[in-house]
């Protein structure tokens, strides 16, 4: 496929447009490592997307990757003269095969030829000083962009004219011609008593600058009587503490993106689809087979047959369901803290540095259990899993972000156990669950881990608080922390009520002997 094909012909989330576009950021690259060395110093890479229009600069490759894959190329820009290449193609350098090899068409053909040498070594000439000169042609792009005089609109007055926005000039021409004429019918409008004009125009001024004085004074003041939580903007999500980009494994990130991919409702009939295709072509295979094998090559079926749909009928695809089968940007963000819904969590890594204790988490999930003895026949049952945090991972899907916890996660079967006071207690040695480590940020709940004092093996899950108060006109903490889902007991403690004026009777045990009496309570 040539070059003008994939780069304007195809769908952007065609696989011909991702190879090339990781050709392109590839030969860049290499171009710039040797320009940096040429230099001695720290250069950025142009920008070729349609917005930048290789008038921008971005010190990461990954920044213009994002953008070549939302906006696209430049229009005409087949040959990338300012990422390294020469101006003359493979094509102009090969023989033209129409050419005819009597020697009349020769001598008929020879100024011709002649001048095609001379305009082409006069290419070949400027190609050379551009290389050679390059901070000159940046010297040249750099002043494209300055104001011709401090205080006029760059807009009209850059030597650069993007063809791309003549429309919208054209569309502002009015405004940009117009400014006084525009500006008269407000100065009109102060005067409202034609028999005082002056006194109308100033009062007129003094109303405009009282109400932008009140706009302004607002935005900075804090609201009277109000309390502002320090945890304000956090609900929705954020990473807090140790933000760094790591490369997982691509087992591991696979894992993450099905996680995803499973819990989007745009993907539920896809993941129909393909349960119900491993059925027709395994029907002798068992449920527990089948959801085995779903689960090792839903990804990549999922990601072919998106792209199919999307080549025969675009706007029958989402943005959403383009970018989840594309799959999460590499390398993912990391981080050791985070707060969301109220809570702040951390790492377990972060909560050995710290004073409190964050990583512990719980959540409710349906599980698919088979019958002993019986791989056709399950079930969906909703049980209580108690986990601690290892990992903190924002997966970026271009258009939106999600946030996953990597938790180690206990066995409910041989980990977790209620005893006979109601207390929900588990055991870190017992560890299940490692092929589905993964759960949202925003569905876990946190609990804190208490060792038991009489057997240090297990430890008492209490429930955490969310820290809300004040946030979304909440007044009042305690009608978010009723433990509807996950009680802090499994089983309801005796209440003790106590009653006036009833007789009870007092005895020693500590010897073999001893006199009774009564005493009234």
């Amino acid at each position: 496929m040539d070059r003008h094909t994939w780069m304007y012909k195809i769908s952007r989330v065609a696989r011909e447009y991702i190879d090339g576009v990781e050709n392109f950021i590839e030969f860049a690259e290499e171009f710039l490592k040797k320009k940096r060395m040429e230099l001695g110093k720290e250069e950025m890479i142009m920008c070729p997307c349609r917005d930048c229009y290789n008038l921008k600069k971005y010190p990461s490759a990954t920044t213009v990757r994002d953008h070549l894959f939302r906006r696209g190329f430049m229009n005409d820009y087949t040959k990338w003269i300012w990422h390294g290449e020469g101006i003359h193609s493979e094509k102009t350098k090969k023989p033209d095969q129409n050419y005819e090899s009597n020697e009349d068409s020769i001598r008929t053909n020879k100024e011709d030829d002649a001048e095609n040498d001379r305009v082409d070594e006069m290419i070949q000439d400027v190609e050379d000083l551009l290389m050679q000169q390059p901070k000159i042609l940046e010297n040249l792009v750099d002043d494209s962009k300055k104001l011709l005089y401090p205080g006029c609109n760059a807009q009209f007055t850059s030597m650069v004219i993007d063809p791309m926005t003549l429309d919208k000039l054209q569309a502002d021409i009015i405004v940009t011609l117009c400014e006084f004429e525009i500006f008269l019918c407000i100065l009109k409008a102060y005067v409202r008593n034609r028999r005082l004009p002056e006194a109308s125009i100033v009062e007129g001024y003094s109303v405009e600058e009282t109400i932008e004085f009140c706009t302004e004074y607002l935005t900075s003041a804090n609201p009277v009587g109000i309390p502002r939580s320090r945890h304000e903007g956090r609900l929705a999500g954020q990473g807090t503490l140790g933000h760094r980009m790591i490369s997982p494994t691509v087992g591991i990130l696979d894992r993450a993106h099905l996680f995803v991919l499973q819990h989007m409702t745009d993907v539920n009939p896809y993941l129909q689809e393909h349960i119900t295709q491993l059925r027709k072509m395994h029907p002798s295979k068992s449920g527990k087979w089948v959801t085995n094998e779903h689960n090792r090559s839903f990804v990549k079926w999922f990601k072919d047959r998106v792209m199919s749909q999307y080549s025969e009928s675009p706007s029958t695809i989402s943005n959403i369901l383009k970018w989840l089968a594309y799959g999460p940007d590499i390398p993912v963000i990391s981080y050791q803290g985070y707060d969301v819904n109220g809570y702040t969590f951390y790492t377990q890594c972060q909560d050995n540095k710290s004073t409190v204790q964050n990583s512990g988490v719980s959540v409710e999930a349906s599980t698919t259990e088979f019958e002993r003895g019986n791989s056709i026949t399950s079930r969906d049952i909703k049980k209580s899993y108690y986990g601690l945090i290892e990992e903190i991972w924002e997966l970026d899907y271009k258009d939106f972000k999600v946030a996953l916890f990597k938790c180690k996660w206990f066995d409910i079967k041989r980990g977790v156990r209620v005893d006979e006071s109601g207390f929900t207690l588990v055991d870190f040695s017992r560890v299940g669950y490692e092929d589905d480590p993964f759960i949202f940020a925003t569905q876990v709940k946190q609990v804190f881990y208490i060792r038991d004092p009489a057997d240090s093996r297990w430890s008492i899950v209490l429930q955490s608080k969310r820290r809300i108060l004040g946030i979304d006109n909440v007044e009042d903490e305690e009608e978010y922390n009723q433990f509807d889902e996950n009680p802090p007991f499994s089983i309801g403690l005796p209440s003790i009520a106590r009653e006036d004026n009833v007789d009870a009777n007092y005895a020693r045990n500590d010897h073999d002997e001893g006199q009774w009496f009564d005493h009234q309570v």
